[in-house]
């Protein structure tokens, strides 16, 4: 089940699909109740001779743990940066 807050942009990008000649879009998706997941969707066309789309070949990845990984990644830099910080401020009011 798709979130309604994304609909608009995946059915914008549905709208390229003649002019690109693929599909690419992130979405969140309800896998359980009350649970969201983001999910890359890709789709490629297999045309025949004359051009026409006679199938779609596509794969969906699931993206949380990705996107829980840069996001743990990210708060563990900021606490770096803040202790760097603190540590450099306090070793220059100490005089040797």
């Amino acid at each position: 089940m798709f979130t309604t807050t994304d609909s608009s942009r995946v059915d914008a990008r549905f709208v390229l699909l003649n002019t690109l000649g693929c599909f690419l879009a992130d979405r969140l998706v309800e896998v359980q109740a009350r649970v969201d997941r983001r999910f890359l969707f890709r789709g490629d066309p297999v045309v025949d001779e004359s051009g026409k789309v006679v199938k779609w070949y596509g794969t969906n990845t699931d993206l949380e743990d990705r996107r829980r990984a840069d996001d743990a990644l990210r708060q563990s830099k900021q606490i770096l940066r803040t202790r760097g910080r603190q540590y450099s401020r306090a070793s220059s009011n100490h005089d040797c």
